[in-house]
């Protein structure tokens, strides 16, 4: 067991002499009265957009590299740092994704971008499905990427009891206790960074990785986990999540939609997904075998394949 822990600390401290990867677009402000969103931007010369939402403890840098490289020449692609993550502010009171979402809109209109593509990863979904349904008419597709969609507390967490391994849920529920995330960020950064290493073992993230240096992608994902603050995990999980619910409304929706997950994804199940799928009228599901939670990532070119065929 103890070389266990050694082995993992030995391998951080390798990781942490890597030097960062400079293959994202710079990150850019905007600010929206008392809170300032960041976000990454390519090609702004084109007329369509993809508005790219990432998931819990993430950030727009290195999750969507493959799209940003695939897309960039062809369409206007903005990338967004949630609430809590990146380097958007944190100390925010409203987390709910209805007002991320009216942040997002209002950045948006300022770039003078209106009409709009969403894809959008994990608890990032729950924004994206917020933002479809107080703006339709600016929605052209949405594109849901192993997301699990908030049924409201009481609803949301039996799903996932009986739908997930339990062991994967344990990192994540004592983010529902208040005050939580202000306690895990006082913690040493080393620590943090031997908790994710051990939280994405767990979750089997990544799945699999082809024609990619497997070291320097894991320095990257935890190198973006930690920098998500306390108060960002606990309310993206808490607020954006656990005591939202998003699903009742997904009838709603009218326009092109494309549901797309891994086959080991930790927080979704198969049949979670064919759920969500049943409710939205103009909507189809795609299940990408070998991939996990971050298929993009795991097999960009099975998931950009579907992508590029959606879009068209």
């Amino acid at each position: 067991m103890w070389h266990f822990y050694f082995d993992l600390a030995n391998s951080i401290a390798q990781r942490d002499n890597m030097t960062p990867s400079t293959n994202d677009p710079e990150i850019k402000y905007i600010r929206l009265g008392d809170t300032s969103l960041a976000y990454r931007e390519a090609n702004s010369g084109q007329s369509k957009t993809l508005v790219l939402l990432h998931g819990l403890a993430e950030s727009s840098a290195f999750f969507w590299r493959p799209l940003f490289k695939d897309f960039s020449t062809s369409y206007r692609i903005i990338a967004f740092d949630l609430l809590g993550h990146g380097q958007s502010d944190s100390d925010v009171e409203d987390y709910s994704p209805f007002h991320q979402a009216s942040l997002i809109y209002s950045a948006l209109q300022n770039l003078g971008i209106e009409r709009v593509t969403i894809i959008a990863h994990s608890l990032g979904g729950m924004v994206g499905l917020a933002y479809t349904l107080t703006y339709p008419k600016d929605v052209e597709k949405l594109l849901l990427y192993s997301v699990p969609i908030g049924k409201g507390f009481w609803r949301t967490v039996p799903e996932l009891l009986s739908e997930v391994s339990i062991l994967s849920l344990l990192p994540s529920f004592p983010l529902i206790v208040p005050f939580s995330g202000r306690a895990m960020k006082l913690s040493p950064q080393f620590l943090q960074k031997v908790a994710f290493s051990l939280i994405f073992r767990q979750w089997g993230v990544p799945f699999a990785i082809s024609d990619t240096n497997f070291a320097q992608f894991q320095h990257e994902m935890i190198g973006e986990a930690i920098k998500t603050t306390g108060i960002g995990l606990e309310k993206t999980v808490r607020d954006t999540f656990l005591f939202c619910n998003i699903y009742d409304r997904l009838t709603e929706i009218d326009i092109p939609v494309l549901f797309i997950k891994g086959h080991t994804d930790f927080i979704l199940s198969d049949r979670m997904q064919y759920r969500y799928t049943s409710k939205v009228r103009n909507s189809q599901s795609i299940i990408l075998k070998e991939t996990s939670h971050i298929s993009l990532l795991d097999d960009p070119t099975n998931f950009l394949k579907h992508l590029k065929a959606f879009l068209e």
